[in-house]
């Protein structure tokens, strides 16, 4: 396998000859006039823009060329009286921006720009709360569509509300061959709310810039950056901090892809030297920050590599959140801080396809490419998150959270790829947060399965284990140590062969979920947490496999399973749950106790019931014993409810084995 080398990834564009040109042609510029000339142009100094078409508070003009490089001074445009002022450029070889732009009274601007746009450094927009810079040819509204190349005048008539929001809105259009990007070098943006830069099925790249939507007298804004393909540099900034809440910063994608109006990329990468901030500068509680690629696209994938940051407030406020996710995920920021000096810290978390948790560097199937059509090349095998990453997240009390999902019902899955989304926790990789105080500890949750192969030494936060569809494992050579409780939730209801064999130790309970089977086979002598069945099988195949603890519980339609011929000494309850024997001559030791009517089924072999079986107080339980078995309850059997005048339960017997008091 080769070693992962990222380098520095350069775009290579053809030649354009800097000119400067600001440009509407009366034919078709919707009445936009340029220094007071319909169908005007301008080449240097201050290019002034007005006229345009209204329809309710939206402003439309066409230009055919928006290039401000040369003797251009810059660009000013009336928007008096508009809420969204909509900038369509139908230049092939799109808008080049290297001065200021500014609107006469504050307003949306939306520059569509289907060529592409490119931001160089002098470029600035003012005047302008929220900025849209787009490629996209067409802008939805609840009234109909707005088209840069073809709409009229007459057809602007219909779109008076306000337009669709992002990717509900900007609309890519046939590409054909064409792939746009928006490329932005060298610049420093400052927008007060929302700034949003998307190119749909084409690229966004990011490099040695600044963009912001800070606010140093509030919450920080909304900054997005969506395409196809997303890259920011070494030496690029995305802020969006604020003096009370911290903002939104989110590349190439929404949280867990939550928001239908944000686009997801099928690559993004935030490469080493970039940062990403979206934290309280003042009194509140950290922002958002997501690096997002599809997780229905196999080839795509996230590499994050940069700083992110969402730090609650210095005064007051709890951290906030980071998500890192793709179908293939290399997680290795140069620093990932969600803590708060004075609250609690915030969550991390990742979402790739199937993930590797190890020690050291990992060698992983990502090759970076110079072609416009990819950054990278990838396998859906490939993600990998260090352990030291999690540990050090975990020392800040930081909640982590690692989950997989399956390729998309629409993909065609890779024979040659399991397909289960699965975490595997790598041997050699012990993790020790015992004195981490994270408000959910650690939570690991596949659609497939988890194997744990090194030592866990579990904080008071506790340990979640889901296994959406799979089982849950852990080899008999490792050791989790509860210093907080475990959840362990499986889904595979017939698997009978795949053992959580690990020695548990310390004093942290155990709750089984899902409708699968958990087999603890581990010798767990001391261990004293309690185990409650609350969903699906626990099957115990050795006699310390259930600890010391003082019960173990099985609630409504859960299943306690005995097995191997041995005995076990916990108490066991039955609380509307069921005891099985599935093989062997086992014994329950200690006293059994119904809390609701329950079953026990002896499958075969013999179980022997050596102490008393009885009620909880004020509770009459029926008892139905079911299987080929024979039942031998040697002990104490009392079903009544305890009362003077005791109502009583009953024993049926359905089962074709023996069954002796």
């Amino acid at each position: 396998m080769k070693c992962l080398v990222l380098l520095p990834l350069l775009f290579v564009f053809s030649a354009v000859s800097a000119r400067a040109d600001v440009v509407s042609r009366s034919s078709d510029s919707l009445g936009t006039r340029i220094n007071g000339v319909h169908g005007g142009r301008c080449q240097s100094g201050l290019c002034r823009i007005s006229g345009g078409s209204d329809s309710g508070r939206n402003r439309f003009h066409r230009l055919t060329e928006l290039d401000t490089r040369g003797a251009i001074q810059g660009v000013s445009i009336d928007s008096d009286g508009a809420r969204n002022l909509v900038l369509g450029v139908t230049a092939a070889e799109g808008s080049f921006i290297d001065k200021s732009v500014s609107l006469s009274s504050p307003a949306h601007l939306f520059v569509l720009s289907p060529g592409g746009i490119q931001l160089m450094p002098g470029a600035s927009f003012q005047q302008i709360p929220q900025l849209t810079l787009s490629t996209a040819p067409q802008l939805r509204f609840p009234g109909g569509v707005f088209d840069v190349f073809n709409t009229s005048v007459a057809g602007i008539s219909m779109l008076t509300a306000d337009p669709l929001p992002g990717a509900l809105g900007l609309f890519s259009g046939d590409l054909g061959d064409k792939r746009p990007w928006i490329r932005m070098d060298g610049v420093s943006i400052d927008v007060d709310e929302s700034l949003l830069v998307d190119a749909p099925g084409g690229g966004v790249d990011v490099h040695n810039s600044r963009l912001s939507v800070s606010n140093e007298a509030g919450d920080g804004g909304s900054l997005t950056l969506t395409g196809d393909l997303v890259r920011v540099g070494q030496g690029s900034e995305l802020l969006a901090t604020g003096t009370g809440q911290g903002g939104l910063v989110q590349v190439g994608g929404s949280w867990q892809n939550s928001d239908p109006t944000v686009r997801q990329a099928s690559q993004t990468w935030m490469q080493p030297g970039s940062v990403v901030d979206a934290s309280s500068t003042g009194s509140g509680d950290g922002g958002t920050v997501v690096i997002w690629s599809d997780l229905n696209q196999p080839a795509g994938g996230t590499v994050a590599q940069g700083t992110l940051l969402a730090r609650g407030g210095p005064s007051s406020g709890n951290g906030g959140r980071i998500e890192t996710s793709g179908p293939v995920l290399v997680a290795e920021p140069e620093r990932l801080d969600v803590t708060a000096p004075n609250g609690l810290s915030g969550e991390w978390l990742l979402d790739p396809y199937n993930i590797t948790i190890g020690a050291g560097n990992q060698l992983t199937d990502i090759v970076p490419q110079n072609q416009g059509g990819s950054l990278f090349e990838s396998s859906r095998t490939g993600s990998f998150v260090n352990v030291e990453d999690i540990r050090t997240q975990l020392a800040n009390d930081v909640s982590v959270a690692i989950q997989t999902g399956t390729v998309g019902e629409n993909q065609d899955p890779d024979p040659d790829v399991p397909q289960g989304g699965n975490i595997v926790w790598q041997s050699g990789a012990p993790l020790d947060y015992s004195g981490s105080n994270a408000a959910t500890g650690l939570a690991l949750n596949a659609s497939g399965y988890i194997e744990l192969n090194s030592n866990i030494t579990v904080g008071p936060g506790g340990l979640s284990l889901y296994a959406d569809a799979g089982y849950v494992a852990a080899a008999s050579d490792i050791t989790l140590a509860l210093g907080g409780d475990l959840s362990i939730s499986a889904g595979d209801t017939t698997q009978t062969d795949k053992f959580f064999a690990a020695t548990l130790t310390g004093s942290g309970d155990l709750s089984k979920l899902g409708s699968g089977r958990l087999i603890l086979s581990g010798d767990s002598p001391n261990w004293s947490g309690n185990t409650t069945i609350q969903a699906g099988m626990l099957r115990a195949t050795a006699a310390n496999a259930l600890g010391t603890a003082s019960f173990t519980k099985a609630d409504s339609g859960a299943i306690l399973e005995l097995d191997g011929g041995l005995v076990f000494a916990e108490n066991i309850e039955l609380d509307g749950g069921k005891l099985v024997n599935v093989s062997g001559d086992n014994t329950a030791a200690s006293p059994i106790i119904f809390r609701n009517s329950s079953t026990i089924d002896v499958r075969q072999d013999s179980l022997t019931l050596s102490d008393s079986l009885t009620t909880d107080v004020g509770v009459p339980s029926n008892l139905t014993v079911e299987g080929s078995g024979d039942l031998d309850a040697i002990g104490f059997l009392d079903l009544s409810d305890g009362a003077v005048n005791p109502t009583k339960g009953i024993v049926d017997h359905l089962g074709s084995g023996v069954l002796r008091f």
